[in-house]
């Protein structure tokens, strides 16, 4: 698509959320963007510094 950009942080969450998803993997983070995926089916553990 032309013009399309997609941020590489986003593209590099998205991918760390599929992987956590397909495998059942638990996700703890301190990165609160993280839950634009809970619709998808991640549940993270968002930890407090």
């Amino acid at each position: 698509m032309p013009g399309y950009f997609v941020d590489t942080k986003v593209w590099m969450d998205a991918y760390l959320a599929a992987f956590a998803i397909r495998a059942g993997l638990p996700f703890a983070t301190h990165d609160a963007d993280f839950r634009r995926f809970e619709a998808a089916g991640l549940d993270p553990d968002l930890l407090v510094s």
